[in-house]
C-alpha cells in the first residue's frame, strides 16, 4: 500500500512539473493577475497503462481516445483538477462537467465532427470535490460503458471544471477531451504472434504466443494503430476505404519512425512486406513481413 501512495504522489509531482514547464512563457496561459495568481488546469494520467503520460488539452487530444474493449461493461478513468501557481489560502470547491461548446475544438486538426457522449455511456462517481487550503489538486473519476458505445459514431466527453473562487482556467489545458472515433474495425481483439528465427520460416521462436489481447486504436474513421509482436512492438498503421459500410482497399505499414529510429539503430531492416489479408467479415486480420533474418506473422481476430 505504501508503494501505491508513493507512486501516485510521484506522478502528481511529475504532472506539476510537466504542466509548469508547459505553462511558463505561454501568454495565453498566464492568469489575469500574472504568475503571482493561481490558475486551474485539468490533468489525466493513466498510471496503469502509460506511466506518466499527460492527457489533457488539444496538444494531447489523441492520447485521450478511449480504446477500452467493446465487450467491457464498465471502465474507470481517473483525472485531476490541479491549481498552478501560489498555494491557496482557503478551500476551493470544484465542479466538473461536460462542455458541449468544446466539441469542435479539434476540428481544424482532424476534420472530425463529434457528437456529445450520451449520458448512458458515462457517469461521474462525483462531479464535485474540494481542494483544501494549501493543497494543489482534487481527484475525480468517470465511469465509461464501452458496451453501450455505438462504434460507428464519433463521440466526445469534453470535461472541464468550474470553481468557487472564479480562478482562471488554462487555455491549453482546461479540458480533457475523452472521445471515441467511429471506426468499424476499432476495438479489442485476440492476438496470435508467430516469429521464426529465419527468413524461410522453419525455426520457430520461443517468443511466439497465442491468445493475447490488444486493441485496434482508431486514428481516424479509416485508420487504426495496433502493435506488432516483434522486437520493441512498434505500431502497424492499417488503413482502408469505407463506402457506405463496405470496407475495401486495406493496406498496412509499420510506423516509419520506428523503422528509421530504434530498428535501424539495432541493425533491423525490413526484407519484405508487410502485407495484410482480411477475412470476408472483417474480423480476422493477418499481417506478414520479414526482416533480413526473421519471419513474422501477427493475427488479430474477434468473434
Amino acid at each position: 500500500m505504501k508503494k501505491s501512495y508513493m507512486k501516485i504522489s510521484f506522478y502528481l509531482i511529475a504532472i506539476a512539473a510537466v504542466l509548469t514547464s508547459c505553462l511558463q512563457g505561454n501568454d495565453i496561459n498566464t492568469p489575469p493577475g500574472g504568475f503571482n495568481t493561481s490558475m486551474i488546469v485539468m490533468s489525466y494520467v493513466d498510471i496503469a497503462n502509460d506511466g506518466g503520460l499527460l492527457r489533457s488539452g488539444l496538444n494531447y487530444f489523441g492520447n485521450a481516445s478511449l480504446t477500452y474493449p467493446a465487450s467491457h461493461t464498465a471502465d474507470t478513468a481517473t483525472f485531476w483538477v490541479t491549481v498552478q501557481g501560489p498555494a491557496l489560502s482557503k478551500d476551493l470547491s470544484l465542479t466538473v462537467s461536460a462542455d458541449a461548446n468544446a466539441l469542435n475544438d479539434n476540428f481544424s486538426r482532424d476534420s472530425i465532427t463529434y457528437q456529445p457522449m450520451p449520458d448512458s455511456v458515462y457517469s461521474f462517481i462525483s462531479n464535485t470535490a474540494v481542494i483544501p487550503a494549501g493543497k494543489t489538486y482534487a481527484e475525480f473519476k468517470v465511469i465509461f460503458h464501452p458496451n453501450k458505445i455505438d462504434p460507428s459514431k464519433n463521440f466526445m466527453l469534453a470535461v472541464t471544471a468550474s470553481n468557487s473562487s472564479n480562478l482562471a482556467t488554462s487555455s491549453n489545458y482546461g479540458h480533457i477531451y475523452f472521445h471515441t472515433i467511429g471506426n468499424p474495425i476499432a476495438g479489442g481483439y485476440s492476438w496470435d504472434f508467430t516469429r521464426y528465427n529465419d527468413v524461410a520460416g522453419t525455426v520457430l521462436s520461443s517468443l511466439s504466443f497465442t491468445g493475447h489481447t490488444t486493441v485496434f486504436s482508431p486514428s481516424s474513421p479509416t485508420m487504426v494503430k495496433v502493435p506488432t509482436g516483434y522486437f520493441d512492438q512498434p505500431n502497424y498503421f492499417i488503413t482502408f476505404k469505407n463506402s457506405n459500410g463496405v470496407l475495401s482497399n486495406f493496406a498496412v505499414q509499420i510506423d516509419p519512425a520506428a523503422l528509421t529510429g530504434n530498428w535501424a539503430a539495432n541493425g533491423i531492416a525490413l526484407g519484405s512486406g508487410p502485407t495484410i489479408t482480411v477475412s470476408n467479415n472483417n474480423k480476422t486480420f493477418t499481417i506478414k513481413y520479414t526482416t533480413l533474418s526473421r519471419n513474422i506473422t501477427d493475427v488479430y481476430y474477434r468473434p
